[in-house]
């Protein structure tokens, strides 16, 4: 129950969901969740929604604060992943203050 497997088909199912089906494969989630919780012994290592929570809606935790990076600092990273050439047409577009989003830029490469 701890896995990014059982995050990313739980996201699957609601992805793919009607509005009920979606509810129904939230509901199922957490009630499945509180059972292993409860069959898990008593302690600071007893599992928490808390942090499943955070995943599923990042934009409400207020408790952590952003990662801080830019989208220059990302498509820097991407540059330097993908072995690019600094000085190509191609990564300088990304890597400019364009009006298109970083996610475009980088679908254009």
């Amino acid at each position: 129950m701890e896995s990014f497997g059982v995050l990313s088909s739980l996201l699957e199912k609601v992805h793919h969901a009607q509005r009920p089906g979606k509810e129904a494969a939230l509901r199922k989630f957490f009630q499945d969740f509180e059972r292993y919780r409860q069959s898990c012994a008593e302690g600071p290592n007893r599992p928490s929604i808390h942090a499943w929570l955070r995943l599923l809606l990042p934009g409400l935790d207020r408790e952590r604060k952003a990662y801080g990076l830019r989208e220059r600092s990302l498509a820097e990273a991407y540059v330097r992943a993908l072995g690019l050439d600094r000085r190509s047409e191609d990564v300088q577009r990304l890597l400019s203050a364009a009006t298109d989003d970083l996610a475009t830029r980088l679908a254009a490469l």
